[in-house]
């Protein structure tokens, strides 16, 4: 079945792929999704590297995860995209990177503590969850 999305929307989540690559904020793996205007369905990128992907590997699904369009594979994260969909009618897009400098943080099983304002919203320690 063909894509409902737009060709520009398509490209435009491709672009955060390389984005998110080059900056290294996706080290391999990460996601990327957007939702597709007059349309149920979300675009969201593959179980690939995102510096890999390809348009016609994109995925389009419905708001259950059923796959309408693209080559790839559904991330398993992709209940993660839908229930903030879901939820957020607001949110238009989202990423999802794995930065090397948190994932060695939280390797660590330390709390997170506030150093700054901006993180202040989220309380004085921010809990790490015990197992992988």
């Amino acid at each position: 079945m063909p894509f409902a999305s737009s060709a520009e929307l398509r490209a435009e989540v491709l672009t955060a792929c390389r984005v998110l690559t080059h900056f290294r904020i996706a080290e391999g793996f990460g996601h990327v999704s957007a939702r597709v205007p007059d349309s149920e369905r979300i675009l969201i990128t593959p179980r690939r590297a995102l510096g890999l992907v390809s348009e016609a590997e994109l995925v389009e699904l419905d708001p259950d995860g059923k796959q309408f369009a693209g080559e790839g594979s559904p991330p398993l994260e992709v209940a993660m995209h839908l229930a903030v969909y879901r939820r957020r009618p607001d949110i238009k897009a989202m990423a999802r990177g794995h930065p090397r400098h948190v994932a060695a943080y939280a390797c660590s099983g330390e709390p997170l503590r506030v150093a700054h304002g901006f993180g202040a919203n989220l309380g004085h320690v921010v809990p790490v969850f015990g197992r992988p």
